[in-house]
């Protein structure tokens, strides 16, 4: 089963890389057809950021994969394989899939309604269907929670001490069905969510998935912070889904793979390495002068 999983991960991070190539392209050609030709369609621009969010979406399960994710790794660089594994269970158990089903059946909600609704863009000329670039929201979870299944599978064939683990899981259990008893809090619970966070942060926990997770938690056992504020997430993810400003991310990202692998980087630093070498301080005048022009090209790129 991980295996099958890994393989349709697999294919989407090819579709979203092949994605990634066709904005950029499709990105110059816009800026090429409204600057020189005042040319530009709304239409375009739209199928532009809803590439964009096809590609930062289902790139999440990719990413998984791959333990892209950011995480604190000051100590958890030194864990043993074992301990890692654990803290991959923990993470994916308690934070990744509970926070992750919770946001499909509000993306779920979503879609359905604007497929309900017939709903279409706001703008003159705009596509059609919304309800299409919202189902990838959903489908981009569906996909995370296999992947998350996926890693669990894998995590818990590294795991030698299996005791361990379900005493752990157990334990995990046992606070949280406390928790739900509504009992009078010893500390404020902001200070024990901070406390929470920074625990599972500094224990090497991804990131992403402890805010997501904590945030969960608290609005069940918390009633300052009710499961309604978070019935919206779904809406607020498509608020910044239309940002087009972020699609210079990946165009950023791109770029940087090009250089990198193209090496053009290497060499001009190399080059300007030997036209300033003979003058003092002439390794920080290269860099300085290397790292302008790459941020001007990344720049425009992105631009």
């Amino acid at each position: 089963m991980s295996y099958f999983i890994d393989t349709i991960t697999k294919k989407i991070g090819y579709l979203t890389a092949i994605l990634a190539i066709f904005l950029a392209l499709l990105v110059g050609y816009d800026a090429l057809m409204r600057y020189l030709f005042s040319a530009g369609s709304i239409a375009l621009q739209e199928i532009e950021w809803h590439i964009f969010d096809i590609v930062f979406l289902l790139g999440l399960s990719y990413a998984l994969k791959h333990d892209k994710h950011v995480r604190v790794d000051i100590f958890f660089v030194n864990y043993s394989k074992q301990t890692k594994a654990i803290v991959e269970i923990l993470s994916m158990l308690f934070l990744l899939i509970p926070f992750s089903l919770f946001f499909l059946q509000g993306s779920f909600d979503m879609a359905l309604q604007s497929f309900v609704q017939n709903e279409i863009s706001s703008d003159p000329g705009g596509l059609k269907y919304r309800f299409v670039i919202k189902s990838i929201l959903f489908l981009a979870f569906i996909l995370l929670v296999l992947q998350a299944i996926s890693e669990v599978i894998k995590s818990y064939a590294r795991v030698e001490n299996k005791k361990l683990l379900f005493v752990l899981i157990g334990i995990v259990f046992i606070l949280f069905a406390i928790s739900l008893f509504h009992l009078p809090f010893l500390l404020n619970p902001l200070w024990l969510m901070f406390l929470l966070t920074l625990f599972l942060l500094m224990s090497g926990f991804q990131v992403a998935f402890i805010f997501a997770g904590v945030a969960l938690l608290f609005s069940f056992v918390s009633e300052d912070l009710g499961l309604e504020v978070l019935e919206m997430l779904p809406y607020r993810v498509y608020g910044i889904m239309r940002n087009v400003t972020l699609m210079a991310v990946p165009l950023f990202i791109l770029m940087g793979l090009i250089l990198e692998k193209s090496k053009i980087a290497e060499d001009l630093l190399l080059s300007m390495g030997k036209l300033f070498g003979g003058i003092r301080g002439g390794l920080a005048i290269s860099v300085v002068v290397v790292g302008a022009i790459l941020a001007a090209s990344t720049g425009i790129v992105g631009a």
